[in-house]
């Protein structure tokens, strides 16, 4: 009989896992490049871009001297066109507000920067809902690495055997086993798929946000950190 383990801290994932935020992350790059660099640019060029936050990207993909003004740009169309491209979760609230009652540790940590995070925060969640959140630009080393996931168990004074990573992609749950975490692979924004199988457990309808502190109880135990 396998071993089930307490746990007191869950660590998010945000675009994708807490909302469905590609759509607003699109079209703000896609203005960039078309204003600036008179360049269409596809969803799919936009992801493989993915993985340092935005003012990086942008300072790779753009000249220094203009680099100040595309920034502001990019900001600017992130929050003018939030509300009209990304929806508001009630289930997912509630899930974060039912765990926050029930004295869980809610941390993030995204691959996203902390200015387009505090702005998706504003428009979504509320102000007290998450104990710790550790963005893109606030570590040197990007998912898969664990850096941020364990920078965020610090900051939580939690230990990662009593911690569940929650994500929808395989750096994701890289970076949280690596930490020495649990895995809980969301799919409810996106369809499932294989590289999901290296999760100890899958949520594929918002609906089961409702569940969570119950399903909760079905992770094995997983032990000390492997980093």
């Amino acid at each position: 009989m396998r071993q089930m383990k307490t746990i007191d801290t869950l660590i998010f994932d945000f675009d994708g896992t807490l909302a469905d935020t590609y759509p607003i992350i699109f079209h703000s790059f896609q203005t960039i490049f078309k204003e600036f660099k008179n360049q269409e640019i596809t969803g799919k060029e936009i992801v493989a871009m993915f993985g340092p936050a935005e003012d990086e990207i942008i300072r790779r993909q753009f000249s220094a001297a203009d680099l100040s003004a595309v920034i502001e740009r990019y900001y600017e169309a992130y929050h003018l066109q939030h509300d009209a491209l990304v929806q508001p979760q009630p289930e997912i609230n509630h899930m974060l507000r039912d765990l926050k009652r029930r004295g869980y540790k809610l941390g993030i940590f995204t691959g996203k920067g902390r200015r387009s995070l505090n702005i998706s925060l504003r428009h979504l969640f509320d102000d007290d809902l998450f104990d710790a959140t550790v963005t893109g630009d606030e570590v040197s080393r990007h998912k898969p690495d664990p850096e941020g996931a364990l920078k965020a168990l610090a900051m939580l004074g939690s230990e990662p055997a009593r911690a569940v990573f929650l994500g929808d992609s395989e750096f994701d749950f890289l970076a949280g086993r690596a930490a020495g975490m649990s895995i809980i692979a969301v799919a409810w924004f996106h369809e499932d798929g294989p590289l999901r199988a290296k999760a100890d457990l899958i949520l594929r309808r918002k609906e089961e946000a409702a569940e969570l502190h119950s399903l909760l109880t079905r992770l094995p135990s997983r032990g000390s950190a492997n980093v």
